[in-house]
């Protein structure tokens, strides 16, 4: 048996759609083991909660929904990986213990993704490099902003090639010197429906504004230079398209500089959003103007996760 623990993600990050993430510090837990108790060539659990891997203290909704079949993504990616090695798939159990919510927008169906491509490397001996695993979670997903940082855990920027996917961390100051809120709302939004509506074409004018302030982040990031974050984390591809599909997305963006915050991001696909700040009491401010919203957002502090997802191999009794 191993035991997976895999990070949230949060992607795009404004302008750098499908390309920049960052790992953040909810985790889900994975136990996977070949075999099953009653011999289905499947068996998929869900485990109760447990108070100490409660990483957000302020942030206890419990995931529910997950799928039970074939269809659940864990197995899938383990078979997808097991078809490129050219493999039988044995039988599976799989033990879920989830804490990132599912159609928030924080990498649950990358966590998924991260869970099954580190399990079927191990089960299959085949001990692939975490370069090559970030390559293929990137093709399974269609784009490496969720699953790159989630393998490689920090802030990541990745592109894909004909070659493949070419990517790299972001390093610097932000690490400690920036913190990050995350508002979590009650309502889920489907990745689908967010991709839905963005427009088949961009102007140039467009392309430019986002491609400028893609770099201007990753400057602003390396270097600690944090007040230029205001302009660097504006987007024209696609937060403007999704707006009205996240009540609250409008008002909490237009308000929260004035709480304190460089500037709102939303998170993913959405409906959750990040915020940017240098101020210890940002989520103290801004609580009492996001409660007389319409719809409920938990807002809290979150870290960024360096380290990526972790495999550990339990010791035998």
């Amino acid at each position: 048996m191993i035991r997976i623990k895999i990070p949230a993600t949060s992607a795009n990050l404004g302008p750098g759609f499908d390309s920049i993430g960052v790992a953040l510090s909810l985790y889900n837990y994975v136990e996977i083991e070949t075999g099953s108790p009653d011999g289905r060539p499947l068996t998929i659990r869900a485990k109760p909660r447990a108070p100490g891997n409660e990483t957000l203290s302020w942030y206890r909704e419990p995931v529910a929904g997950v799928p039970t079949d074939e269809s659940n993504l864990i197995y899938k990616s383990i078979s997808y990986f097991y078809r490129l090695a050219g493999e039988p798939i044995p039988p599976f159990t799989i033990t879920q213990e989830d804490y990132i919510p599912m159609d928030r927008g924080l990498g649950s169906s990358a966590a998924c993704v991260t869970a099954g491509l580190l399990a079927a490397n191990h089960f299959t001996g085949r001990n692939m490099p975490l370069e090559k695993l970030i390559d293929i979670a990137a093709r399974i997903e269609g784009h490496p902003d969720n699953t790159t940082p989630a393998l490689a855990g920090g802030m990541t920027v990745g592109v894909m090639t004909d070659n493949g996917l070419v990517y790299s961390k972001v390093e610097g100051p932000w690490v400690t010197g920036l913190k990050f809120a995350v508002f979590i709302p009650t309502f889920k939004l489907a990745t689908k429906k967010a991709r839905a509506v963005l427009p088949p074409q961009y102007a140039r004018r467009d392309l430019i504004f986002n491609a400028s302030r893609a770099a201007l982040l990753v400057a602003a990031l390396t270097t600690g230079d944090f007040e230029k974050l205001s302009a660097a984390l504006e987007d024209r591809v696609h937060q403007p398209f999704r707006q009205d599909l996240v009540p609250g997305m409008a008002e909490i963006m237009r308000e929260a500089p004035a709480y304190g915050a460089y500037n709102v991001v939303l998170s993913g696909a959405g409906p959750s959003l990040l915020a940017m700040t240098a101020d210890g009491d940002f989520v103290k401010k801004i609580k009492p103007f996001t409660e007389q919203l319409p719809h409920r957002w938990d807002v809290g502090w979150i870290t960024p996760d360096t380290r990526g997802a972790a495999l550990e191999i339990p010791k035998q009794l």
